[in-house]
């Protein structure tokens, strides 16, 4: 994978590319920061584009309400989660999950999932952001701080 946000890869990749294309590296150097810059003009307009929000029926907004004020909410959201066929993961997805609600408040808090290889971080984010409107969901990963210049934060966040 080249990442054209290192300077020492975008290098390589402009000498190599000069070498195999007979061309100039300056040429090259100006054509791939039209194509960075074209691109980051497309992702900007992708995350401000987002579908219209769904509307709840009124019997899906009283299920909604009874289950805010259930009890046991946080239990049900664990057994939810888990159906998503997440094991022995809930203290981490509840956290995941509750930042995904805190995008609705006035200072929302992001999440950031670190583990070793193949320790199912994509399957806890995907079964949180299966929860998510799809409206209200952007889902980031492998960032450089560059990608995060935009105002982009890791895990579901949403335009409010």
């Amino acid at each position: 994978m080249l990442d054209l946000y290192s300077a020492r890869l975008r290098a390589g990749f402009v000498e190599a590319a000069a070498a195999e294309l007979r061309a100039e590296a300056g040429d090259l150097v100006l054509e791939l920061a039209q194509v960075i810059a074209l691109a980051e003009t497309r992702r900007d307009e992708a995350s401000r584009s987002t579908p219209a929000p769904t509307e709840l029926s009124e019997a899906e907004r009283r299920a909604s309400m009874e289950l805010l004020q259930a009890p046991d909410l946080l239990g049900q959201l664990a057994s939810g989660l888990a159906a998503q066929g997440v094991v022995g993961e809930e203290t981490n997805l509840l956290l995941a999950a509750l930042a995904t609600v805190s995008r609705l408040c006035e200072r929302p808090f992001g999440v950031a999932i670190q583990s070793s290889s193949a320790a199912g971080k994509s399957t806890l984010a995907d079964a949180v952001c299966a929860l998510v409107p799809e409206e209200d969901l952007v889902s980031l990963s492998a960032l450089s701080a560059q990608a995060l210049d935009g105002g982009h934060a890791i895990l579901p966040i949403g335009g409010h």
